[in-house]
């Protein structure tokens, strides 16, 4: 054990590393796991479970995990990247040939004129 500040009351005492990672003092650590070991005693429904879920994969950290999941995939598979190339050119080819064959529905509509 070690001495230091506790993060959450500021008074200087015990510290073990080895369960305390956020520098909570022992009393302050056994203070906010109590609420953890009750849930842990209890039984969950299907509907809290579903909840809690639900709650935690609308949260800003989930979002922010798969985003960066996502976008460091994207950049270091070349493969990834060329079916993205090839999806976008094919749209926007569609596009314009839909755009092109139909020409007469909407070239009527288009006028000089301010907005």
């Amino acid at each position: 054990m070690r001495l230091a500040i506790c993060s959450e009351c500021d008074k200087l005492g015990p510290i073990t590393p080895v369960l305390n990672e956020g520098g909570l003092c022992s009393i302050c650590w056994s203070d906010n796991h109590k609420g953890i070991n009750n849930n842990l005693n209890e039984e969950l429904t299907k509907s809290d479970v579903k909840k809690q879920i639900s709650n935690y994969i609308d949260s800003v950290e989930f979002r922010g995990k798969v985003e960066r999941i996502v976008r460091d995939r994207i950049k270091n598979e070349k493969e990834l990247e060329k079916k993205v190339v090839d999806i976008t050119k094919n749209v926007i080819t569609q596009l314009y040939k839909t755009l092109w064959t139909r020409r007469g529905m909407w070239q009527s509509q288009l006028k000089n004129q301010k907005t």
